[in-house]
């Protein structure tokens, strides 16, 4: 059920903020933004790729690293035994409405950093980047790669459209036959 409201509120969102020029700037769907400085240090990746890396690099090993202690604490104990089996965890005495809903907000502060870089990662914020059923590509990915594990999404992200995983695919020219080959493998 929070995937559908999450969906359709994502939409919404889209429908009025994104595609309203009162809220996005005057260019409608564009945003120019200023500088983009972290702690005094310049990092817009247009000038300075290098830097631009180095901090989507530093969010990425601490979110790791802080989902990684997340799941040795207390909470994240819960939240495993409530992905396991709710009826068990809540014969515990285990809150699964508060462990879905902590879930949820841990994962959107992890995914409100991803869309900050994202969004950063040009002169102007492009907001036809956030449609709301592109995410789901983006969860498809996640699971592929693995989303029991800390890295399971980074292996999965490596097959996004443009990415080390779809290299194979670039250099091969399998037209008409991958939907064939992708029934007979799965």
């Amino acid at each position: 059920n929070l995937a559908v409201v999450t969906l359709g509120m994502g939409f919404a969102v889209q429908q009025v903020i994104f595609a309203n020029p009162y809220f996005t700037g005057d260019f409608g769907s564009v945003t120019t933004i200023g500088e983009v400085e972290v702690f005094g240090w310049n990092v817009s990746a247009a000038e300075h790729p290098e830097r631009y890396l180095v901090v989507c690099l530093g969010v990425l090993v601490i979110s790791g690293l802080m989902v990684a202690n997340l799941r040795r604490s207390g909470s994240g104990r819960r939240l495993i035994a409530v992905r396991n089996n709710e009826r068990a965890a809540a014969s515990l005495g285990i809150s699964v409405f508060g462990a879905k809903v902590y879930a949820f907000a841990v994962g959107a502060a992890i995914a409100s950093f991803g869309g900050i870089l994202l969004a950063f990662k040009d002169t102007t914020v492009v907001y036809d980047r956030y449609q709301p059923f592109q995410s789901i590509t983006t969860v498809g990915n996640a699971v592929a790669g693995g989303i029991g594990w800390v890295l399971g999404t980074v292996f999965g992200s490596t097959l996004a459209e443009g990415g080390f995983g779809s290299i194979p695919l670039d250099w091969v020219d399998l037209g008409a036959w991958l939907v064939t080959i992708g029934g007979v493998v799965l």
